[in-house]
């Protein structure tokens, strides 16, 4: 699961979401964590991990858990489980993470596949973090 087009585009998902700061989402809603999951969100991650057993088992052994909680409130305070949920959600969509090269297609993608209100377009958002984050990950491929 994890690519340096994952590490951007989640990098880049947090700080449009919560500016890695708000643990729930404002003014209101039902989205919580950095990632600001919707339960709806969570019960279908829930319902997809039920069925694939080697990711769930990953996932669980890497946050040193022994189960998945049902109640998504656990997740608020789990970091790594809710980056991990939110990775999941991208992870089961039909199309590949676009290249970090191109920051544009990252930020369709988020749009398309995360930002749950299209009546808010994030791109710009999403297009300034990564620019910011772009000084702050230092990473070439190396050939």
């Amino acid at each position: 699961m994890y690519s340096i087009d994952a590490m951007y585009l989640m990098t880049c998902t947090a700080l449009v979401e919560s500016k890695l700061t708000h643990l729930k989402q404002l003014p209101e809603g039902p989205a919580i964590g950095f990632m600001q999951i919707e339960p709806a969100t969570y019960k279908d991650i829930f319902r997809y991990l039920a069925i694939k057993d080697q990711l769930r088992s990953n996932i669980l052994n890497y946050t040193e858990r022994v189960y998945l909680p049902y109640n998504m409130v656990n997740v608020l305070g789990d970091l790594s489980l809710n980056v991990l949920i939110a990775r999941v959600k991208y992870w089961m969509q039909p199309e590949r993470i676009p290249s970090y090269k191109d920051p544009e297609a990252q930020a369709a993608y988020y749009e398309k596949y995360y930002n749950g209100n299209p009546e808010v377009d994030k791109t710009t958002e999403f297009l300034r973090h990564f620019k910011d984050i772009e000084g702050w990950i230092n990473y070439e491929i190396k050939a």
